[in-house]
């Protein structure tokens, strides 16, 4: 999956363990990437935070089986503070999984 969301493509169409998704590519902005315990309220806290930090979300797309759902967010700014909204994400009791993939500013 890693390597379908860094490419141009921006697909999880080869990844086996996913379900797809297609995203669009913001060049000058933060993705971050997260896979979650599928539980009520999950997304709602994830954006909480990006609410918590003041980010303009440019696009989401999220996908989810019975067990796990996984969110592909992507900002449409270099933050300054990635680091630490990824420290945050990665906080959260039922995160299993982050990444965040930057921009060169």
């Amino acid at each position: 999956m890693q390597s379908s969301l860094n490419s141009g493509v921006h697909s999880t169409i080869l990844s086996p363990l996913f379900a797809e998704i297609h995203t669009l590519h913001h060049p000058a902005g933060t993705r971050f990437i997260q896979v979650q315990k599928n539980l009520p309220g999950e997304l709602g806290r994830l954006n909480a935070i990006f609410d918590e930090h003041g980010v303009n979300i440019a696009s989401q797309h999220y996908q989810n089986d019975s067990e796990i759902g996984y969110v592909v967010l992507e900002e449409d700014h270099h933050l300054e503070d990635a680091p630490a909204l990824l420290k945050q994400i990665q906080a959260m009791p039922n995160t299993i999984r982050t990444q965040m993939l930057q921009e060169a500013a």
